[in-house]
C-alpha cells in the first residue's frame, strides 16, 4: 500500500485513491497512521532527559 502512494507521488499521479486505501489498511494510533506498531514507535521517541543529553550545549 505504501509503495503505491510513493509511486503515485513520484510519478505525479492522483494519490487520493492510494492514500485512502492505505488509511483503510493501516490502523491509526496516538502518533497518526502507521504500519509500525506502537512498541516500535515508543522506542524511537526520546525522553526529555535523552533529548537534553544529545543537545547539550
Amino acid at each position: 500500500m505504501l509503495a503505491a502512494v510513493v509511486y503515485s507521488l513520484t510519478m505525479d499521479e492522483d494519490v487520493v485513491s492510494s492514500v485512502q486505501s492505505l488509511r483503510l489498511s493501516a490502523k491509526p494510533n496516538f502518533y497518526g497512521y502507521s504500519t509500525l506498531g506502537v512498541d516500535a514507535l515508543e522506542e524511537a521517541i526520546l525522553s526529555n532527559t535523552e533529548y537534553r543529553l544529545i543537545h547539550k550545549s
